[in-house]
């Protein structure tokens, strides 16, 4: 019998009332890699709920100020192993019995990583249970303490190493030569060498999205997601991205990514698509050559996807138009150039102009993302930042809170200061909502509290009254979208949508 890998993205959004509705994309490329070796896999996304919460993931209103309201509940109930939804973990673990359990880590999550590896391990005591994901890769030790029930970590890309780790299980032998592995021997840790990135993206299958547990029960939502290249050649100081997929751009043939978004219409009945790529059109020849491929075969799908504002220029979004671009997203991040230059982010306030107009002009709305509380960030700052995005004006602009995760040079700017501690043990503050990554010493706690109200006020509002704007101005398309993918058939995705309007 094949051995049987159950990869489990842990509930986090969910303790806060929220849910993601975005499936966790490596653990479906991984998974998709070991079933063409044999093996039996199920990829279970914890933090998506069947019931009517609020939509975090792919949503345009909800509230940063009631995600700052929410995230102090998660740390109080984080620990509750008694709440329905670590219930409901217990209980897919026992139902899918896996030889092998893959929990997906992301700074945020690492206590929710532990309390899941815990569960599984008093369901199955013999199961062997491996880590992956941003923050494994960076801090592996965080994962791997004598008291936590996980046994590997996996750091980097997933696939090849998956790969190689599931096929010694299966040959009776050692995994402790496995690439990219690291795990407890006596007192200390051994981290074993990376495994190089998979430059031939043609030889990836495409994501085994067919593997989510109960895939025929899934809204065609929770397919959107596709990718069209790995990699981001940008420094930004704020971005762990690289340490997972590195610098240097990989596209993914344009034949593969037709392939998907076919499969993905015929199977799931997806007409809308989300491309996840850190940076769409890092590789512009390629991105046009797929912009061309999919108007040529007609395939009638609207997308999204996010980018830089420097990568658009007139024929690239003209191009992106006619072959179904509805939304672009922009991490905008600062309108003070003193900021702008201080978080190396490359580019310019004119860069990221010309690109909102460009869009506006062919009709695709514009998503933007800001983030206040960098290191020496002033009151005059923060104005020129709100300032930039009332400018802007765009469909719907993210309010964020500067966050340094581990192994970014954000986070070694940050210590440097003596704005975080060289030790940090607990990580669940390490969240964009989080108050206490607002860490610039140009405020008082108080003058702090009192300026994230404010800007939370400031984006909410615009927030609601564009989507509102939005709502009526393009409800053709959204009935379109509710009809083609038949959406009406979950009334509860459906319910926590409307509900971010109110």
């Amino acid at each position: 019998m094949a051995l049987k890998v159950l990869f489990i993205n842990p509930p986090w959004y969910r303790l806060q009332g929220l849910m993601s509705t975005y499936p966790p994309m490596g653990s479906l490329y991984i998974a998709a890699v070991l079933e063409r070796d044999g093996f039996d896999c199920c990829v279970w996304n914890a933090d998506y709920s069947s019931k009517p919460l609020k939509v975090s993931e792919g949503s345009s209103a909800t509230t940063t100020a009631e995600m700052t309201r929410k995230f102090q509940e998660y740390k109080d109930l984080l620990n509750d192993l008694n709440k329905p939804v670590w219930q409901e973990v217990r209980t897919v673990i026992q139902e899918e019995k896996p030889d092998v359990v893959g929990l997906l880590c992301y700074t945020t999550s690492v206590q929710s990583v532990l309390n899941t590896a815990a569960i599984a391990r008093q369901v199955n005591p013999e199961c062997i249970i491996v880590c992956g994901g941003p923050h494994a890769t960076v801090r592996p030790e965080d994962l791997l303490s004598d008291n936590s029930a996980v046994n590997y970590v996996i750091r980097g890309e997933g696939e090849t190493a998956m790969l190689h780790f599931m096929r010694t299980l299966r040959d009776g032998g050692d995994p402790s030569g496995v690439p990219g592995l690291v795990f407890r021997n006596g007192a200390g840790l051994v981290s074993n060498e990376r495994a190089e990135c998979y430059e031939d993206t043609a030889a990836l299958p495409v994501p085994a999205k067919h593997l989510l547990r109960h895939a025929d029960r899934l809204p065609a939502v929770v397919f959107q997601p596709i990718f069209s290249s790995r990699g981001c050649p940008a420094k930004c100081i704020y971005c762990s991205s690289f340490h997972i997929f590195g610098r240097k751009p990989r596209a993914v043939p344009v034949e593969i990514v037709i392939e998907e978004i076919e499969l993905l219409k015929k199977n799931f009945n997806v007409h809308h698509f989300f491309i996840c790529d850190d940076t769409f059109a890092s590789e512009r020849e390629h991105t046009m050559t797929l912009l061309r491929e999919i108007v040529r075969r007609r395939l009638n799908i609207t997308w999204g996807c996010q980018t830089r504002g420097e990568k658009l220029d007139e024929d690239l979004v003209r191009a992106m138009k006619k072959a179904g671009c509805t939304q672009v997203s922009i991490g905008v991040e600062t309108g003070s150039p003193r900021i702008r230059k201080l978080i190396k982010k490359g580019n310019t306030n004119e860069d990221v102009e010309r690109a909102v107009a460009l869009l506006k002009k062919y009709r695709i709305e514009v998503a933007t993302f800001f983030m206040f509380g960098f290191p020496t960030e002033t009151r005059e700052d923060i104005e020129q930042t709100v300032a930039f995005m009332k400018k802007l004006d765009p469909y719907v602009a993210h309010c964020n809170i500067a966050t340094p995760d581990p192994g970014t040079e954000f986070m070694e700017m940050a210590r440097a200061q003596n704005l975080m501690p060289a030790t940090i043990t607990d990580w669940s503050m390490h969240y964009h909502q989080s108050p206490d990554m607002f860490i610039t010493d140009q405020f008082t706690p108080d003058e702090k509290l009192e300026l994230i109200a404010k800007l939370q006020k400031v984006f909410d509002a615009h927030n609601k009254r564009k989507a509102r704007l939005d709502l009526i101005k393009r409800a053709p398309l959204y009935v379109r979208i509710i009809m083609k993918e038949k959406l009406y058939r979950h009334p509860a995705y459906l319910i926590g949508k409307l509900r971010d309007l109110t």
